[in-house]
């Protein structure tokens, strides 16, 4: 369960957050971490998971594994949806 504290931030029951951090990316925070993923906002908002960038709180570097990887990534999205923004899974393009 998520509480809005703020236009753009949720807080869930759990202790985390998550935000929109700025036109271009979605962020989360909890109590060893923080990460950020890239998204575009359009008709809907698509968001980019193999951009998702995860280090501690601290600001230094940090290893997760995959399945803390996929975690991170699915409070993201449950806090987009608490938010009520509609979004979309992408893959950036190669160039």
């Amino acid at each position: 369960m998520f509480i809005r504290v703020a236009p753009q931030v949720v807080r869930h029951r759990d202790g985390y957050t998550v935000q929109v951090g700025s036109r271009e990316r979605m962020e989360y925070f909890d109590e060893e971490i923080v990460a950020h993923v890239a998204m575009d906002i359009g008709t809907t908002v698509g968001i980019y998971p193999e951009t998702l960038q995860i280090r501690a709180v601290d600001g230094g570097p940090i290893v997760v594994s995959p399945e803390r990887r996929h975690e991170i990534l699915e409070r993201i999205k449950a806090g987009m949806t608490a938010l009520d923004m509609p979004y979309e899974l992408c893959e950036l393009e190669p160039r």
